[in-house]
C-alpha cells in the first residue's frame, strides 16, 4: 500500500501525510513512534505508531490523534490505491461532501474461484454492487477501508472510535452512526479507486460471520441505538430468535453446506454464468446466518471471555455445531476440485 501511496498524482496545493497504527507491534511499554519517508515521495512523511495489542478502534484513535490534516482518509493495509486515489477524495471533499466513500473492487487472481466471484459480485462482504455514482448513503456504508471524513466532523465525537469494540468489527459503522445518524450523506465517489487484495476461503468467510455474531454483543453494549438500527431487534430478541432458528433445518443446511463447499473452490472460466453466482449466493445465505447465530449464542453463553479470545470463541462455536462442524470434512472431500472449471455463460 505504501508503494502505491508514493505514486499518488496530486494537483498543486494538495498534499498528504501517512500515519500507520500497528496494533500489537509494541513491547508492552505503550505507544512509540517511528518516522520514515514514503517510497518515491521523499518529502512525504510516514509515521509508524507502535502500539500494544489494543484493538482496531483504539489503534485508529491513536492514528487520528497523530494526524494533522483537515481531512482524514481511512484505509486498510490490504488495499492498493490508484495514482489518482488521494486527489479524487480531495476533490470530493472540496465539492462539499464531508464523508466520502471510494471504490475498492476485489482483486482478481489467476486461479479465481467461484467463491472469489461471489465475494466480488454480491453483498457477501460489502454492498458495492448496489451503489451508484454520485449518490449518498447511510452510516452502514461508511467502510473504513476507503473512506475520507472532514476532520472538523470527527473532532465533535468522543473517542472518536469506541474502544470497547475489540478486537474488530462494527467499529467503522458505529463511528459513522454517531457521526451522521440516520442521514444519507456518505457520498460515493467510484473514481477514488483502491484495489482490495483480501482473499477468503470458505472457512475464513464463515469464521468472519461467526465473529460478527460474537461482536454484536459488544456493539449492543457500546451503542444500542446503532444495534437496533442494524438488526431491528433488541439483543435479547436477537438471541432468542437465534436460539430457535439454530435448532431447525439441520438436514437442509447440511445439504446446502455440502453444495457450497463442493462448488466454491472451482476455478472459473469466463464469461461465467451470472445465474450460477446468484444460485450459489442464495444457497449460502442460510449458512451465513447460521454462522452469525452461532457466534452470537457462544458469546451469550460465555460473557466472561476476554476480547482477545473472541476470534477463538467464534471458531469454537463453528467447530462444535452439527452443521458448520462438518466444514473440515467437506473441505477435505472436495478440496481436490479447486482446479476444475465452472460452467461458463452463454
Amino acid at each position: 500500500m505504501l508503494t502505491c501511496l508514493g505514486k499518488q498524482q496530486l494537483d498543486d496545493g494538495c498534499s498528504f501525510e501517512v500515519v500507520v497504527a500497528l496494533d500489537g507491534a509494541g513491547d508492552g511499554g505503550g505507544e512509540s513512534v517511528d518516522t520514515m519517508a514514503l517510497p518515491d515521495r521523499p518529502a512525504a512523511e510516514v509515521r509508524y505508531l507502535q502500539l500494544d495489542r489494543v484493538g482496531i478502534s483504539a489503534a485508529k484513535n491513536a492514528a487520528v490523534a497523530a494526524a494533522r490534516g483537515d481531512v482524514l482518509l481511512f484505509v486498510n493495509d490490504d488495499i492498493e490505491p490508484n495514482p489518482e486515489f488521494v486527489q479524487k477524495h480531495a476533490d470530493a471533499q472540496a465539492a462539499g461532501h464531508e464523508v466520502v466513500l471510494g471504490y475498492s473492487p476485489w482483486a482478481i487472481y489467476p486461479d479465481q474461484t467461484i467463491l472469489d466471484e461471489m465475494v466480488a459480485r454480491t453483498r457477501m462482504i460489502f454492498f458495492y454492487s448496489d451503489l451508484k455514482r454520485g449518490h449518498s448513503y447511510g452510516f452502514r456504508h461508511a467502510w473504513n477501508l476507503n473512506l475520507s471524513v472532514k476532520r472538523s466532523l470527527v473532532d465533535r465525537l468522543s473517542g472518536p472510535f469506541s474502544e470497547s469494540l475489540q478486537p474488530v468489527f462494527y467499529d467503522d459503522i458505529e463511528f459513522a452512526h454517531r457521526l451522521i445518524g440516520d442521514e444519507a450523506c456518505v457520498f460515493y465517489e467510484p473514481d477514488a479507486v483502491a484495489l482490495h487484495r483480501h482473499r477468503f476461503t470458505i472457512d475464513s468467510y464463515f469464521d468472519r460471520e461467526a465473529l460478527l455474531g460474537v461482536m454484536a454483543h459488544s456493539l449492543h453494549c457500546v451503542n444500542d441505538v446503532c444495534f437496533r438500527a442494524i438488526f431491528a431487534k433488541s439483543l435479547d430478541e436477537l438471541v432468542r430468535a437465534a436460539d430457535q432458528a439454530i435448532k431447525f433445518d439441520v438436514s437442509d443446511e447440511t445439504r446446502a453446506l455440502a453444495t457450497v463447499c463442493d462448488l466454491a473452490g472451482y476455478a472459473v472460466s469466463h464469461p461465467i454464468d451470472e445465474r450460477l453466482i446468484r444460485a450459489m449466493y442464495a444457497a449460502h445465505l442460510p449458512l451465513k446466518r447460521r454462522a452469525f447465530r452461532l457466534g452470537l449464542l457462544a458469546r451469550q453463553a460465555a460473557p466472561g471471555r476476554d476480547w482477545r479470545e473472541y476470534p477463538q470463541l467464534a471458531k469454537e462455536s463453528m467447530a462444535t455445531d452439527a452443521v458448520m462442524g462438518l466444514l473440515s470434512d467437506l473441505r477435505t472431500q472436495t478440496g481436490g476440485r479447486g482446479c476444475m472449471s465452472a460452467p461458463s455463460g452463454p
